[in-house]
């Protein structure tokens, strides 16, 4: 009878404290013990009690409960603190961040009014910041937009144009983690009121790139030089392009972050055509809505200086980019142009020698004609190389879109302030923003 006994009481405590780990393994695991720490602490003096009863013979000494329940609580600490972690983290990616870009030039008489008006939250699911990026003005214009309340502002050194200032403005935006990217001027000719109309196709899913549609026909404030300039400027883009566009050159515009990633603007002059070409051969969908467009206040347009040279530097950079992606194209239609010129003259070399036989040899006609043909043949050739060269700048940008993909997604979003506070943050250079991350 002792031996059974004995045998017994041998057996109930191994069932026993069974039951009290997995009870201890499920108060740990409990998000209410971890958020409470009076639960976690009345949890062990329970469990604690059903030892002493169980085992009044092998009692826990002060010592080591004190090391346990530390031990215990540390563990509490960390798994709260990684649950706070997540529960940012989710509450981050629920939030739409929109980056306003705004390339400025010796504009501190209207920049402030253009920051004022632009919406800072957007039915409480998106919150709005400001990104000056000064090309290099000799005004206030970065003092200005301090006080006005942009929240970064990236200087240029010295005047860079604003297709370089624009995608500088592009690549800051992602790095500081936007999810849509609007860029508008700092003139104050466009309604900033407007942006919610603007970046609604977008997320919709309806497009990657919005384009605010002047309705430069029906202005009556806009010169008529720079009207019908506009309007043959879209006709050329939108032959090129292949987009049913008419606005090609509005610099209000909205940008998914996957189109801000894809386009990489090479030009000096201006953005506005080549993003649209470019955008078209990289399969990105553009559509267009209606927006106003007021009448500049001051002085005139720091862009198009003269009519002449501002179209002139617009074809320039259609041609060099419609090549730039469809050389085979282009150049294949020119040399058999070429070519079908250079046979006229043949065919009258043929025809008079030949067919009439009327005197002289006509050598004129056929030098001409094989000179033209030369020429085509070369153009086609030429063509064939270019698309060669096209291959590989299509495999460098997808590495490029790769590269600058992998580097947004590594930025740690969290050292952005997007609680909707405002505070103004001076960017100057990559230096800085590398010790802001330090800390």
């Amino acid at each position: 009878m002792t031996l059974k006994s004995t045998q017994l009481t041998k057996q109930k405590p191994v069932k026993l404290s069974k039951k009290i780990t997995n009870s201890n393994n499920n108060n740990i695991l409990n998000n209410n013990n971890l958020n409470n720490p009076n639960n976690l602490n009345n949890t062990h003096n329970i469990n604690n009690q059903k030892s002493e009863l169980q085992f009044p013979k092998h009692q826990v000494s002060n010592q080591e409960f004190k090391s346990k329940h530390q031990e215990s609580k540390t563990q509490d600490s960390k798994q709260e603190s990684k649950l706070n972690k997540l529960n940012n983290l989710d509450k981050l990616k629920k939030i739409i961040k929109i980056i306003v870009i705004i390339p400025a030039y010796n504009e501190e008489k209207t920049i402030a009014k253009v920051i004022a008006e632009i919406p800072r939250k957007i039915n409480d699911t998106a919150i709005v910041k400001v990104l000056v990026i000064d090309d290099g003005s000799i005004d206030r214009t970065v003092e200005v937009s301090k006080q006005a309340g942009a929240d970064f502002i990236l200087r240029n050194p010295t005047n860079l144009g604003l297709a370089q200032t624009f995608q500088k403005g592009i690549d800051k935006a992602v790095e500081l983690g936007a999810d849509i990217i609007v860029n508008t001027d700092a003139d104050f000719q466009y309604n900033q009121t407007e942006i919610p109309k603007l970046i609604r196709p977008i997320l919709y899913g309806e497009a990657d790139i919005v384009s605010g549609n002047r309705q430069v026909e029906g202005l009556d404030h806009m010169k008529a030089s720079k009207k019908y300039g506009n309007i043959l400027g879209t006709k050329v883009v939108k032959w090129c392009a292949g987009y049913e566009i008419k606005d090609a050159s509005s610099g209000f515009r909205a940008y998914s972050k996957e189109a801000a990633l894809r386009l990489f603007v090479i030009s000096k002059h201006t953005y506005t055509h080549e993003t649209l070409i470019q955008a078209r051969h990289k399969n990105l969908r553009v559509v267009e809505v209606p927006v106003e467009f007021r009448k500049r206040e001051g002085s005139d347009s720091k862009l198009i200086k003269s009519v002449f040279s501002h179209i002139k530097k617009s074809m320039a950079t259609i041609v060099r980019n419609t090549l730039m992606y469809n050389s085979m194209k282009v150049l294949g239609y020119l040399g058999a142009l070429m070519i079908l010129i250079g046979l006229v003259p043949i065919l009258r070399w043929i025809y008079l020698t030949y067919i009439i036989k009327e005197a002289g040899q006509h050598i004129q006609s056929l030098i001409f004609g094989l000179l033209f043909m030369l020429i085509g043949t070369l153009i086609i050739l030429l063509g064939f190389m270019s698309d060669l060269i096209a291959i590989n700048r299509r495999h460098l940008e997808e590495i490029l879109y790769r590269t600058r993909k992998n580097s947004s997604s590594l930025n740690d979003i969290r050292e952005i302030n997007w609680d909707g506070t405002n505070g103004s943050q001076l960017i100057i250079n990559e230096k800085l923003l590398n010790k802001l991350k330090e800390k």
